[in-house]
């Protein structure tokens, strides 16, 4: 049949060509009598009265204008036998084939212009003669598909993901589309009504728009394609079994596009060890194999020692399989397969800071996930031991561990002695004992955190029984101090030394542990030292085991902190020392008024000016004071007038800034006035009303020891002074001048003031 079908279009071509030229335009043995109008139902009469006579048996054509690109298909109605055998759109294929029930044909991709339909009709259409026929025509905007001319790469169709296209192929046609990734994704390619005999292939553009063949459809199934633009190539088969040559062929296509980040997806094309994606630890991310000879690479870096384990996800129950291999360079390390569990992890296992890499096969043209399951390798912070042990010497014991934290990936230790000819270690960290010594026995951690733990070994000798104390055997001291014990154990070899120490009555004494007594109280007591003579722990609560000493304890009274003076009198600018006697502790000292007088951190007391100030020692929570009288420099005595004897004065009493005084003279005196005394110390002033009722003021001058010069001021007329000489000063001494005493028994004339 194909062969009969090739020798008719050979032939009826040869006629075709030669009648024109024999003919020439316009002679053809049949003209069409006007233009076949496309979506126009025509009588089948109409149609061969329109088209033009080919010269060879039933062929006819026509010439169709076609406004636009689009396609086109012939439709027969109220047909009753087998009208039309063979029908042919220019150079391009049957778009019509033989069968009563076959009353339209499937869809012809055109282009714009004038293109020449054939037909050949058999006896039939004289008996039809009801039939209609219609060449049904749609341009490229009235259906969504193929737009011809798109049978190369630079004239393929741009399609949109998410939108079925239709088209059409012969034998000798290819239709190409493409379609462009904004980003990496996932993309389903669905290619409909196309059957094995066609060339489908996905294509990659690069960068300098050369395409590569990356995938044989029709069943692409999914696939994760990368950035870029990528092309769909549909071609018909020659002399492909069972489908007539020239048959055209209805399909549809469709793009579906998922578009995925690298932070969760797989990462097209990375398909070798340079073009692997680099990703994370304990992140899970999705891929898929695009076919069989599919490889996946991934690429890990671990910055610090660490323990990984790799996690693998595959649909449930699938008939193919996938295997995860983890490298580092050409060792593998690990590895999943995975065929009907859905998950699998492998154990974890402790590497060091690298690059690893992932390499994903099989079969499986599903998704698959994985995770390279990573944590900080997890170190030995500290290992504790007991810091002190004793063991005799010939004995052995094991020494317990504590290694910190508890999850420490690696906590075998290394043991060892500093000193083993005293005592060696073994791997369990069993201490065997040479002779007696000290050492320090180490252990350390083996997985390079550098952390060790250590004990200080003590190697005794056998030990040998206590049988006796040496210790005094009375001892006396003041209620408030304290004073040390001293016993010795005998022999000096004995092994236990320990002293426990005892008061009988410890109101009056107490005793701790070193063996200081401390007096509380007056009394009597006494101190027991006592010390067992077992080396059992077992036996020490047994009296009979205990050998003892008794020291007996005089403790007397406590001194009452006392000052030297209670009260002291000082002169300005003179010191006197204070003392706190039988103080225990610290003393401070104040003065109240430091104008008056001062007192050092010692006690010494310096006079200021005159007056009163108290002093207070303090020691501990008592205080004590002595009050100090500062003198002035006048002092208790008579002074005379050098010149004349008749005038005197006496201080009877100097307390402070007070003089108590009297002045005599032949005929009048005046008894115990009181002058004060200046600060200075060396001038005090008094006054006093004579029988005038005039105020008199007297001025008292110390000069010395000896001399006193007094001047007296007053408006009065009448002067104490002018009762001897020059009456507004008087220069007084300690001198008596018995010749200048003339008045000194006249008591009958006195005057007092």
């Amino acid at each position: 049949m194909l062969q009969k079908l090739k020798k008719m279009q050979i032939l009826w071509m040869i006629i075709f060509v030669m009648g024109i030229f024999i003919f020439g335009k316009g002679t053809m043995k049949a003209m069409a009598s006007g233009a076949l109008q496309l979506n126009k139902e025509y009588k089948i009469s109409e149609l061969i009265e329109m088209a033009s006579y080919t010269g060879y048996s039933s062929y006819w054509f026509h010439n169709i204008a076609f406004p636009s690109a689009g396609r086109v298909r012939v439709v027969f109605k109220s047909t009753t036998k087998e009208i039309m055998t063979y029908c042919k759109l220019g150079d391009r294929g049957q778009i019509f084939y033989d069968g009563i029930e076959n009353t339209r044909s499937q869809w012809f991709s055109v282009t714009q212009g004038q293109q020449s339909l054939y037909m050949e009709l058999n006896e039939a259409y004289n008996v039809n003669s009801e039939a209609r026929f219609i060449l049904q025509y749609q341009t490229s905007n009235q259906y969504v598909g193929e737009i011809e001319s798109n049978d190369t790469f630079d004239t393929a169709n741009m399609i949109q993901p998410g939108i079925t296209y239709e088209g059409n192929l012969t034998s000798e046609d290819a239709d190409v589309y493409k379609f462009v990734m904004a980003q990496n994704g996932l993309v389903l390619i669905k290619a409909s009504d196309l059957a094995s005999h066609n060339e489908v292939y996905l294509y990659k553009e690069d960068a300098n728009r050369n395409t590569k063949k990356i995938k044989k459809g029709p069943d692409f199934g999914r696939i994760r394609l990368k950035k870029g633009s990528y092309f769909i190539r549909c071609a018909g088969r020659e002399n492909w079994e069972g489908i007539p040559d020239g048959d055209p062929q209805e399909y549809r296509l469709k793009v579906d596009i998922s578009y995925e980040s690298e932070k969760s997806y797989e990462q097209e094309e990375n398909n070798v060890i340079n073009d692997a994606n680099v990703k994370n630890v304990n992140v899970k991310y999705t891929g898929n194999l695009n076919d069989d000879e599919d490889i996946d690479w991934y690429k890990f870096t671990i910055d610090r020692k660490s323990v990984i384990a790799l996690e693998s996800w595959v649909p449930r129950e699938s008939s193919d399989w996938v295997k995860f291999e983890l490298y580092k360079g050409t060792d593998k390390l690990q590895e999943n397969k995975t065929t009907t569990n859905p998950y699998n992890k492998a154990e974890g296992i402790i590497v060091d800071p690298g690059t690893y890499l992932l390499r994903v096969t099989g079969t499986l043209n599903e998704d698959y996930a994985f995770n390279l399951n990573c944590r900080d390798y997890i170190y030995v912070s500290k290992i504790d031991l007991d810091s002190s042990i004793e063991i005799i010497v010939g004995d052995e014991k094991t020494l317990i561990e504590k290694i910190s934290p508890d999850n420490a990936d690696n906590k075998t230790l290394t043991w060892s002695s500093s000193n083993p000819s005293v005592a060696v270690v073994d791997y369990h960290g069993t201490v065997s004992t040479k002779k007696v010594g000290t050492a320090v026995i180490t252990a350390k951690a083996t997985d390079g955190s550098g952390v060790v733990g250590s004990c200080n070994l003590k190697v005794k000798a056998k030990p040998v029984k206590a049988t006796g104390i040496a210790l005094i055997a009375e001892m006396t001291i003041q209620a408030g101090s304290s004073a040390k014990l001293t016993a010795q154990v005998l022999p000096n070899e004995a092994t236990n030394k320990s002293v426990t120490w005892i008061s009988d009555d410890e109101s009056i004494a107490t005793v701790d542990a070193s063996g200081r007594v401390f007096g509380r109280k007056a009394g009597e007591t006494y101190v027991v030292a006592a010390v067992t003579e077992s080396i059992e722990d077992s036996d020490s609560d047994d009296p009979e085991n205990w050998i003892y000493e008794i020291c007996y304890i005089t403790v007397k009274p406590k001194p009452v902190p006392k000052l030297n003076k209670k009260a002291v009198s000082v002169t300005i600018g003179k010191n006197y020392k204070l003392s706190l006697k039988s103080a225990k502790g610290k003393v401070t000292w104040k003065s109240k008024s430091p104008s008056i007088a001062t007192v050092t951190s010692s006690g010494v007391v310096k006079g200021k000016k005159p007056g009163k100030a108290t002093i207070v020692a303090k020691c501990g929570n008592k205080s004590y004071t002595c009050t100090v009288t500062v003198n002035g420099y006048f002092g208790k005595g008579t002074w005379y007038t050098a010149t004349e004897g008749d005038f005197h004065l006496i201080i009877h009493s100097v307390a402070g800034n007070k003089m108590k005084y009297s002045i005599r003279m032949p005929g009048f005196s005046l008894s115990h006035k009181t002058a004060i005394i200046g600060r200075n110390g060396k001038v005090a002033t008094a006054s006093f009303k004579c029988r005038y009722g005039k105020k008199h003021s007297l001025t008292f001058t110390y000069v010395n020891g000896n001399r006193i010069k007094i001047k007296e001021t007053s408006s009065c007329s009448s002067k104490l002074l002018a009762w001897s000489g020059k009456y507004s000063k008087k220069t007084l001494g300690r001198s008596f001048y018995k010749e200048k005493y003339i008045y000194a028994h006249f008591n009958t004339i006195s005057f007092k003031y």
